[in-house]
């Protein structure tokens, strides 16, 4: 056979695996340890009354912190698809927010009967109406609480002409009361009102913090003669005001959380004292300027019932973290007495938080 006639030999080139080398340990490596770091953080702070100034900053960025490091790892991967530790780090990035928030997506609500109580809790943003939009913000307010055919509602960052201009279009009867005690009558504050006339208002007045006076939130009492009655403890605490500040959320949050922070522990301890002397079944509803993974949530989920992780279902976000980050700060806390039937968020348009709607049912009155 001739020379020419003999096919040549495939010479086939070895694939190179891609790992990236001692890069691919690095990056892959650090991207997990810090998330699981992350998520261990936010589990140990669900059991530590004081944890760490470091933990509790984790855990107040952590709607921040869990999709940068999410989107790390998954463009890790790509980028070094052979690398043996690719696959738990992608594993931990989307099972461990899954694990932790997963209770939203387990509430069971229960049917609805006819003596439930239907709160309505919203922070209006001093009725300024959502960023970009139009249209008036007060009729807006005012349609979407008619609309959601409330017994109860608890207004945060309403001023008086406007919980006025509320109550004269509605109907309502409120307690009001404005952040700080020599604030005039164009200041937010807060508002608990009975909207319907099915649970009459008692009594109520604002309230400052024992260990936070420089603050203020707003105690009511529902029910007639027939009625058990109940207490709404109407709350917004302390800001920390980078919800649309992209530019320098990062600037203001560290700047604010040495003084937020323990304000905010200072109301959440004030809030369960109240709470615990009230003999009546009671809400705690309202803006708490924070996320359910802080100790402060923790703290109130051992004592009450987070109304929402309940019964809703989904990530039921209520603002947008610096316009893009759905994250819920908004909360209704529910005692054992005061039974979780359903709960909802409003997409309403006019306001830069969404409202809670709530269904929950006090307990029999004796006969």
């Amino acid at each position: 056979m001739a020379e020419e006639d003999v096919a040549p030999k495939s010479r086939l080139q070895p694939v190179r695996a891609r790992t990236g080398g001692v890069v691919g340990h690095v990056l892959l490596g650090g991207t997990g340890l810090a998330l699981l770091a992350l998520w261990v953080a936010a589990f140990a702070g669900a059991w530590l009354d004081a944890p760490p100034i470091a933990m509790v900053l984790a855990l107040t960025g952590l709607p921040l912190l869990a999709p940068v490091l999410s989107v790390a790892a998954f463009s890790l991967w790509t980028l070094f698809p052979d690398h043996r530790l690719g696959g738990p780090v992608v594993a931990l990035a989307a099972l461990a927010p899954l694990l932790w928030w997963g209770p939203v997506w387990a509430g069971r609500p229960g049917e609805a009967r006819s003596d439930d109580v239907v709160v309505l809790s919203w922070n209006v943003r001093r009725l300024w109406g959502a960023p970009g939009d139009g249209g008036d913000p007060l009729a807006c307010v005012r349609e979407t609480l008619a609309a959601s055919a409330a017994d109860v509602v608890v207004l945060q960052e309403v001023t008086t002409r406007d919980l006025d201009r509320l109550s004269d279009a509605l109907g309502l009867q409120c307690v009001h009361g404005t952040y700080h005690p020599d604030d005039d009558d164009d200041s937010a504050g807060i508002a608990v009102c009975e909207a319907s006339g099915r649970w009459p208002l008692r009594d109520g007045t604002p309230m400052s913090y024992p260990d936070a006076s420089d603050w203020r939130f707003v105690r009511a009492s529902f029910g007639s003669a027939e009625s058990t009655a109940f207490s709404v403890l109407g709350v917004h605490l302390h800001p920390y005001r980078v919800l649309h500040d992209p530019q320098r959320a990062l600037e203001r949050a560290a700047d604010r959380l040495p003084v937020v922070v323990p304000s905010q522990d200072a109301q959440t301890t004030d809030l369960l004292e109240q709470w615990l002397a009230l003999p009546e079944p009671t809400l705690v509803a309202g803006d708490f300027n924070s996320t359910r993974d802080t100790p402060f949530h923790a703290r109130l989920r051992r004592h009450l019932t987070d109304v929402l992780e309940a019964t809703g279902a989904g990530f039921p976000a209520t603002v947008d973290l610096l316009d893009g980050l759905p994250i819920r700060i908004d909360f209704v806390y529910a005692s054992p007495r005061m039974t979780p039937v359903q709960a909802d968020v409003l997409q309403a348009g006019c306001s830069d938080h969404r409202a809670i709607l709530s269904r929950l049912r006090p307990p029999t009155t004796s006969p």
